[in-house]
């Protein structure tokens, strides 16, 4: 997963699978291969990554993340209300991990809950790495394939409606 942060994402998803075919019951691979598949426009892999980590291990502390990636799928594939779900689920798991803020925030705004997507842009703004939308690309740029970067993009401009500030 490092790997893939300092913008080596084939080699950090060649160790996850190298991983799986080691042990293919560690449900946290699958989670990160989600995360990867969601940076290159693979949705519906994505979604079912997080499905296979579910059913292998559906209490591992980890699955926020599999939250998130499932919120970020569902966002990108047009379903905020699937997104919005997926993103308070994250939040009910791990309330500290602030991606699925990011998610939540651009779900409600939306679907037009103006107040909860306001409230959660407030809970953004107390994390360094998600505080601003320079902040949030600075963070994230690098964890996209560059021709799904529109994504990103997409993602910050309905933050920037929701009142996510610039810097």
């Amino acid at each position: 997963a490092a790997r893939s942060y300092r913008g080596q994402r084939q080699r950090s998803d060649e160790a996850l699978r190298h991983c799986l075919r080691l042990s293919s019951s560690y449900a946290p691979a699958y989670g990160l291969l989600a995360q990867s598949s969601n940076r290159h426009g693979r949705h519906d892999e994505a979604q079912a990554y997080c499905q296979k980590a579910f059913d292998l291990s559906p209490l591992e502390p980890l699955r926020v993340i599999w939250h998130f990636a499932r919120a970020e799928a569902s966002l990108a594939m047009g379903d905020p209300q699937g997104a919005l779900v997926e993103a308070q689920r994250g939040m009910a798991v791990n309330p500290d991990y602030a991606q699925v803020y990011l998610a939540g925030a651009a779900a409600a705004w939306r679907l037009g809950a103006v107040e909860q997507a306001h409230e959660w842009v407030s809970t953004l703004r107390q994390h360094p790495a998600f505080c601003s939308l320079e902040a949030i690309r600075v963070t994230l740029v690098r964890t996209f394939d560059p021709a799904c970067i529109w994504q990103l993009e997409q993602l910050l401009d309905t933050l920037r409606g929701a009142g996510l500030p610039e810097q």
